[in-house]
């Protein structure tokens, strides 16, 4: 990663104020928050909030 793009953070969870690089990482982190398992097993059925 050069200089000038290390440590960049521009986008915040509104729960804790966390900061992330990408948006699929907040939104990944915001699942923490509101226990939200969009991810379903097609073989026994069990929910999950990461793929």
């Amino acid at each position: 990663m050069p200089p000038s793009r290390r440590g960049t953070k521009e986008r915040r969870c509104p729960w804790c104020s966390q900061s992330f690089a990408k948006e699929d990482h907040l939104a990944r982190h915001i699942r923490t928050h509101t226990k939200e398992k969009p991810f379903t097993c097609s073989v026994c059925g069990k929910t999950f909030s990461r793929q």
